[in-house]
């Protein structure tokens, strides 16, 4: 694989910056890891395949058979290496099952690798790393990787609400009720 091969952009890829965030500077020197996601070797069986079968009927695959069947390909794995090595990144782990290519290296690296430039932000909440634009693959590995995460590094999922307790519920434990607990452990 060399690393002159045409690259295209993955599909799904694109990031924008936070609305709130501007470039605050160059992403730090040292190493970080980033996951390759990879295709399925065959596609999983639907999942209401068994629904009509009682449990004791319905077959289930090991780990290992789900693996062989519904994992990545061990030629997609390979490929992945090769552009990996093609240019100085470091495989961390490859794993079938779990169809991923775990991957470290330095910021300049997954710059030339993936055709990004990755900078750190700051928004009014956190600075984060990240990067605008699509990641480019090459055009070999088109339909072989399906994602890779890592490259940026912002907070994606928060919170959107929160429980209170409310007063009356604080007055009784202040008054030695014991609220939300099982009855048994409230008995003496």
């Amino acid at each position: 694989m060399s690393p002159n091969e045409k690259q295209i952009p993955l599909k799904g890829s694109t990031k924008r910056r936070l609305p709130s965030a501007r470039v605050s500077g160059e992403v730090p020197s040292g190493e970080f890891q980033v996951t390759v996601m990879l295709r399925r070797q065959t596609p999983l069986p639907a999942a209401n395949q068994h629904a009509g079968n009682k449990l004791k009927d319905r077959s289930y695959m090991t780990r290992e058979q789900l693996a062989g069947q519904h994992g990545a390909a061990p030629a997609d794995i390979e490929k992945v290496k090769a552009f990996a090595i093609a240019h100085d990144l470091k495989v961390v782990d490859a794993d079938a099952g779990k169809r991923h290519v775990l991957l470290s290296g330095t910021p300049e690296n997954y710059n030339r690798a993936f055709g990004v430039a990755l900078k750190m932000y700051q928004s009014q909440e956190f600075t984060y790393r990240g990067r605008e634009g699509d990641i480019h693959i090459p055009e070999s590995l088109s339909g072989i990787v399906t994602s890779v995460t890592g490259l940026d590094n912002r907070p994606f999922a928060r919170p959107h609400f929160r429980i209170r307790r409310s007063d009356s519920a604080k007055a009784m434990t202040a008054s030695g009720h014991n609220v939300g607990t099982p009855r048994a452990a409230a008995t003496p």
